[in-house]
């Protein structure tokens, strides 16, 4: 980048870059519960728990203050320093070894180098004397979030001119209450950048913003969220935020990181079910029991099935050969997701005992876990000992099925002519019997040779044809009995053979060399021309034949050599030899052929099933959380919290009767859950600021009673969720400006919402919205996914070529693009309601270097030096396209006189191209106000 544009730059990024890393967050949290408070459990505490007396090493691992205190070594551990920590040092064998009964696989020692890097973030309370007390409000279903949500009256408000919406009603109420003012409306570009990126991940286009800017009425916004709402993007966009929730990728990570070639399907599943507004009850039925549901159509039950995948994205230990255990991990996976996702419960942590802070006793646990365990999700192994996982066949158009199983009745033809013509063709003994052949395959080369089928005949597979100086073939034999015999090599004459090829003989008679001429055929049968005579004295003597292009004026083959006993019958007429050679070779370009043009094969589900009838019933409590330690069998059932018990399952798993027991209109948290979400991610912060934990160790509601309204209303209008953002984003609070002079003081964390959150662009709508600016952005859904076309071991996959909308990039666990990994693309192994933000160098320095941010900057530049416009109009169209704004009056100068100063120095495109980019790695271009 020429230094002035790096200047203006610089200034630019630095203009608007600020904020840092965030502590502790729930993700850091969810990933200590979910990857390494279990192994502790099962691997560890037994000999560094309360119970053993005293701990091995006086070190205790069951609390945070037992590793910060250390044992007879010191500290187990320094947070944020994995290679310093004699905890790691132990798990990889180096000094100690933990456990010693047998060493932690691979990937479970890199969770906890990951935890250990990441701050060993550990929310177990308590001291080595004093294990922390569980508060007893905590776990009495008495809470607010167990009790069916009751729409409270609207609200009076001091200032009865400000609110548009009820919504503006209950949060002006609290502000009033807290003294404070709501912040003064947003400027209109600024409201439809926001509305624009939230409703379709994409910026607006110059001329519908310039129109709204021109008359910003409630009327043309209202007609600006209605278009919003039903263009495809809309799906494209919200879908993303479900998907985080449940955890999509398209491989499985782990210990052996499968590919799942169909996971695709589940993700248009939930793009399009945002975009049909599919009711939110449903969605969530299919996904838990789509399978069990009745369908009119055969569309209908593909869509269902497809809709189960949601229970098999989790990640898996494929190649655990305890398969009691992987039953129950993935069990445990299940019920946790379900729970996080659509009751904001973190259920996980009552498998090993009653949960320490919310009313979910052990038994409900394994009342729910007896579902899933009798849920089919993994079936057969792709290798010994790694499990496999269940591929659904799908209905499919009969004409479809008839067309593949003709084909498949041509390939079994085709496949039986090859046997059939390779049977004939080695009827046909070209050699006379005793003779000894040894193919090109079985020659020892020196030097470039490349292997041919182009001429005729030929012996086996094919033949050898030097390439370059100094190649030799070396035919050697044991020869099976003694006397004369002779020895022949095998060619097929052309006229651009050479006409002197050297062969060199060995036999125990001594050595010799003769010239043949491979332009004309050889004299002797096959055809092939005589190399050599000799007496074998006796059984095994040692015999060799070399062919080499030294000083050859032509091209060299080497097929065959042949000894044959001398005086033994002719072979088999080398023309009826060629023949059955090309008959195979016919058979097998038509066995071929029908492979390369297959019809596509059956379509199937990446989902789950039901298990035999037979393995379907209630599971045992493991103590402990450990696969083999049984306890009392639990009858399967719900969350007794929450008004659930034993279930009345006539048959099947419960998987069913679950979803409907958890989209039940009284149920007290599905809809407050789910509309928390959206709130979320129209306001930057969830009414509940832990969307995905509603217990007691989650964020308390800030506005219970908005919440509460909230989630009736979504109930009453059949859980549709385009009527829900249509009533946020309509409200007056969603259009508030982020500046507000009181705010930062009387309310830092903007609890009241009486102002915007300043909000990053998502790591896809970053990627999106340079491909849309360049003209590169292909908003049609792919058919597939790249990891179908991937063997059973996924690897990664360049996605810089790919133009796509990043929803439908691969995802291949441990190995996500750059693009979207440094812009906090979530963790695909867990539920992520809330993505962490931080705002570090990384980011900066993937935008001002990345080549593929280049390209788009050149590409965009490209578009708005077209046509016959001057510099300010083009200026003014690249601000309105990039920024979503006028160009100000103090900019235009300075802009104009870079451009010009650039463009005599670099050329015109040159600057341009630099200033676009410049604008990419802009804070206003990265973050919403």
């Amino acid at each position: 980048m020429p230094r002035t544009a790096l200047a203006l730059g610089l200034t630019l990024v630095a203009a608007g870059s600020g904020g840092t890393a965030e502590a502790a967050n729930p993700a850091e949290v969810e990933f200590f519960e979910t990857k390494i408070r279990p192994v502790l459990i099962e691997r560890c505490l037994a000999c560094h728990g309360a119970e053993s007396d005293p701990p091995d090493g006086n070190l205790r691992l069951d609390l945070k203050a037992g590793w910060q205190a250390g044992g007879d070594s010191g500290p187990a551990l320094t947070p944020g320093d994995p290679n310093g920590s004699v905890l790691m040092e132990a798990l990889r064998y180096e000094t100690y070894e933990m456990p010693p009964d047998e060493k932690l696989p691979a990937h479970i020692i890199k969770d906890f180098e990951t935890w250990i890097a990441g701050g060993a973030v550990d929310p177990r309370e308590g001291t080595l004397d004093a294990p922390a007390e569980v508060p007893a409000a905590t776990v009495e279903a008495d809470g607010w979030a167990y009790q069916t949500p009751v729409a409270e009256p609207i609200p009076a408000v001091q200032d009865e001119a400000w609110p548009h919406t009820p919504v503006d009603r209950f949060l002006l109420a609290k502000a009033e209450a807290a003294g404070l003012a709501p912040a003064a409306d947003a400027a209109p570009e600024v409201a439809f950048r926001r509305l624009h990126f939230d409703l379709s991940g994409l910026p607006p286009s110059p001329e519908r913003l310039a129109a709204f800017v021109e008359d910003p009425s409630e009327r043309n916004w209202a007609a600006a969220v209605d278009r919003l709402l039903a263009s495809p993007r809309f799906g494209q966009t919200w879908g993303r935020h479900w998907l985080d929730v449940a955890r999509y990728a398209d491989t499985n990570g782990s210990d052996f990181n499968a590919t799942w070639p169909d996971a695709w399907r589940y993700r248009d599943y939930v793009i399009d079910s945002f975009n049909e507004d599919r009711p939110y009850d449903r969605f969530l039925t299919e996904q838990i029991a789509g399978d069990l549901l009745p369908a009119e159509t055969d569309e209908q039950r593909t869509r269902q099935t497809v809709a189960t995948g949601f229970l098999a994205l989790g990640t898996k230990m494929l190649s655990e050969r305890d398969k009691v255990k992987l039953t129950m991990d993935v069990a445990d996976d299940q019920l946790d997701t379900v729970g996080r996702a659509a009751l904001g419960l973190t259920l996980g942590c009552a498998r090993c005992h009653d949960h320490k802070f919310d009313p979910i006793p052990t038994r409900d646990y394994y009342a729910l876990a007896g579902i899933f365990a009798s849920t089919k999700t993994l079936d057969g192994e792709i290798q010994q000992y790694v499990s496999d996982f269940v591929r659904v066949p799908l209905p499919e158009d009969p004409a479809a099925t008839e067309a593949r199983e003709a084909h498949e009745a041509l390939v079994t033809e085709a496949e039986a002519a090859v046997k059939e013509a390779k049977a004939a063709l080695k009827g046909l003994d070209l050699f006379p019997a005793g003779a000894v052949v040894v193919d090109d395959e079985a020659a020892t080369t020196v030097g470039e040779w490349r292997q041919s089928t182009y001429s005729k005949p030929f012996h086996g597979r094919g033949y050898l044809v030097a390439e370059g100086d100094g190649a030799t073939a070396t035919f050697a034999a044991e020869l099976p009995a003694a006397g004369l015999w002779e020895a022949r090599l095998l060619y097929a004459a052309s006229a651009g053979r050479a006409s002197n090829v050297l062969v060199h003989f060995q036999s125990p008679n001594g050595e010799s060399e003769t010239i043949v001429d491979q332009r004309t055929p050889g004299a002797a049968p096959g055809p092939s021309a005589l190399v050599g005579e000799f007496d074998a004295p006796t059984k095994g003597a040692q015999v060799a034949v070399v062919v080499k292009n030294e000083g050859a004026d032509g091209f060299v083959l080497a097929d065959a050599v042949v000894f044959v006993p001398v005086g033994s019958e002719a072979g088999a007429d080398p023309a009826a030899v060629e023949a059955a050679q090309a008959a195979v070779e016919q058979a097998e370009s038509r066995l071929k052929d029908l492979k390369e043009n297959a019809p596509p094969s059956a379509p199937t589900a990446f989902g789950v099933t039901e298990l035999p009838e037979d393995e379907i019933g209630d599971t045992a409590i493991r103590i402990r959380g450990e696969a083999r330690q049984e306890g009392d069998v639990v009858p399967r059932g719900f969350l007794s919290a929450c008004g659930g018990g034993p279930a009345e399952i006539k048959a099947g798993s419960g998987r069913l009767e679950l979803a409907r027991w958890i989209t039940q209109s009284e149920h007290p948290l599905t809809a407050r859950v789910f509309v928390n979400r959206v709130w979320a991610h129209l306001f930057g912060r969830g009414i509940v600021a832990t969307p995905d934990n509603f217990g007691a160790l989650g964020a308390p509601p800030t506005h219970p009673e908005l919440l509460d309204r909230l989630a009736v209303e979504f109930v009453e209008d059949g859980w549709r969720i385009k009527p829900l953002v249509r009533r946020l984003v309509m409200s007056r609070t969603y259009r508030l400006s982020s500046v507000h002079p009181d705010a930062a003081a009387a309310d830092p964390n903007n609890e009241l919402f009486a102002r915007a959150n300043r909000r990053r662009l998502t790591a896809e709508a970053l990627r999106d919205t340079t491909l849309h600016l360049a003209g590169l952005l292909e908003e049609a859904p792919p058919n597939d996914s790249p990891v179908a076309g991937q063997p059973n071991i996924a690897k990664a996959i360049p996605v810089d070529d790919l133009m796509v909308r990043s929803i439908y990039l691969p995802l291949v666990r441990n190995e996500l693009p750059d693009g979207l990994a440094v812009f906090d693309f979530p963790d695909t192994e867990m539920v992520v309601g809330d993505r962490p933000t931080t705002n570090g160098p990384a980011q900066s320095l993937f935008l001002l270097n990345a080549p593929q941010v280049r390209k788009r900057a050149a590409a965009t530049a490209d578009r708005f030096l077209i046509g016959s416009g001057t510099i300010e109009e083009r200026l003014r169209a690249l601000y309105g396209a990039a920024l979503s704004r006028e160009v100000t009056a103090e900019e235009l100068p300075r802009l104009i006189a870079y451009l010009e100063a650039a463009a005599d120095r670099d050329g015109e495109q040159a600057a341009w191209s630099d200033l676009v980019h410049v604008l990419f790695c802009s804070a206003e271009f990265r973050f919403l106000d």
